[in-house]
């Protein structure tokens, strides 16, 4: 089983992508390594930087009516 991890934000749930050490990417390279990763955001919380993902509201696709 695939274990996922979420970071609440701002009132945004986020996925974890990808998560680097602070001092393994250059500060000027940030940004652009978000773009190429093709993340949405990037966070940091205790030197840890965190690709994420915005998690969108689900929506009704169909219901079972009984």
């Amino acid at each position: 089983m695939i274990r996922n991890e979420f970071i609440k934000f701002n009132d945004s749930l986020y996925l974890i992508m990808e998560k680097f050490h602070e001092e393994k990417i250059r500060i000027d390279k940030v940004q652009e390594l978000r773009e190429l990763l093709k993340r949405d955001i990037v966070l940091k919380n205790n030197n840890i930087l965190y690709y994420c993902n915005i998690v969108s509201e689900a929506e009704v696709v169909s219901e079972i009516v009984e």
